[in-house]
Formats: C-alpha cells, structure tokens, sequence
C-alpha cells in the first residue's frame, strides 16, 4: 500500500564512521556473547550474467572465507543503497556462480514535451518481489522538476542537477511511479539495482552456517542478493 511504502532522495551526503567498525576490528576479541559482525553479498549483473561475491572489510573472516576458496580482491566501493549512501567503503570481493535472476524493471508510463521540456513518468517494479531497489539516474539536462508517487520534490533554484538517486523501500507490487523533466530531449539513463535478504540458492555449493561467535553485521540487509541492470528513457 502506498501509505508503507517509503523512498529517499538525499540532498547531501553524510560522513561516518565506516563500514560499521568491521575493518577495524580484527583485534577486538569475539564470542558467543559479543558475536563478531560480518557480511556477504551476492551481486549480480543481469546484463552480462556476471556475478560476483562482496563482503564488507580488508579481508574475509573465518566464515565468509568459503566464499573466496580462490583468492580475492580488495577494493572500495558503495556497496549499500542506505547506510553508506554514494560511500566507498573497504570491501572484499571475487567471482561468483552466475545464477538467473530476474532483474529490476523501469518502464515508461507517459512521456511529453512542452517549451523544450521533456517530462517522463516511469514506473519502477522487482519481478523478484525484492523490496528496495535504488535507483541512479544520469539526466541528459538541467533537472526542472521530479516527483515521485505525486510528492514533488524540491529542486534548488540555480543549480544544474544533472543526477538524481532515488531508493525506494517497502516497494510490494505496484512499484513506484517516477516523474522526471529536463531541458532538451535526450535519453534518460542510469542504472538500476534491488536488493533483497538471503543469498540465492547456488548450483552445487553448500554454505556453512554462521558459528555462534559470528553475527550478520547491521546493515541495511543481511547477507543479500542484490541484482543489477541499466536504464535508458
């Protein structure tokens, strides 16, 4: 229903602390009691079918190393749509088995122009029933105006938008309508990622339970699925 569904459209990005402490935390002392808080993730590009394991951190710990048997790569990306908006973070990653899954939709709705100003209304929905998805658009124009289910977002006079992220939670079937005017008339594009709890069933890969000193870390998700594709309106 629309009165649960939720989306963000952030006007400046905030610092913290990073990455919960994961990274850090290598010679804290861990048990039953003060579980230690780790993560993985299951990423999929429907577009090229690849798909790639990613945890949060400089290295895999005891239990998120089944997941990197042949090595990994270390790097920083913006891995979560919320905690940790548009912020590179440490991260651990390498290939995965490339599963298909159905990935996020965005189609058009009602385009228009007017005075030299495009309008698009789009409609974003998860096949999957994943309930976030985040949105990243690249706008070929100043922005003019947005809305999203109706509630018209606020557009700073004098400034040349030219990105515009949206995450959208709770998103059930109907998905979120999404309005978009720009000067001109070229395409919209971007990409386009929805997130889900629990890792895909993997084809010949049993995954050891988490031992009573590990804990899946407080982020946005735990240990999810996130599938990934492009826009272009």
């Amino acid at each position: 229903m629309l009165a649960r569904r939720r989306w963000v459209v952030p006007a400046a990005l905030f610092a913290t602390t990073g990455a919960l402490g994961i990274a850090s935390q290598a010679a804290a002392g861990f048990d039953t009691e003060r579980p230690r808080p780790d993560h993985i993730q299951y990423a999929l590009d429907a577009e090229t079918g690849r798909a790639q394991w990613l945890s949060a951190g400089t290295a895999p710990d005891d239990w998120t190393e089944q997941f990197f048997a042949q090595g990994y790569t270390a790097d920083r990306l913006a891995f979560s749509p919320s905690y940790y908006f548009g912020q590179s973070i440490d991260v651990v990653t390498a290939p995965a088995p490339s599963i298909e899954l159905a990935p996020p939709e965005i189609a058009l709705v009602e385009e228009r122009i007017e005075a030299g100003v495009r309008t698009v209304t789009m409609r974003l929905t998860s096949p999957r029933g994943a309930p976030t998805a985040h949105l990243d658009l690249d706008l070929p124009s100043d922005l003019v105006a947005a809305d999203v289910e109706g509630q018209d977002l606020l557009v700073p006079e004098g400034q040349a938008l030219r990105e515009l992220p949206i995450t959208a939670y709770n998103l059930g079937e109907e998905g979120l309508r999404i309005t978009v005017s720009t000067r001109g008339a070229g395409p919209v594009t971007g990409t386009l990622t929805d997130y889900s709890n629990g890792l895909p069933p993997v084809p010949g890969m049993t995954i050891r339970p988490r031992p009573a000193d590990h804990m899946p870390a407080p982020y946005d998700f735990r240990d999810p699925t996130s599938v990934q594709t492009s826009v272009r309106i």
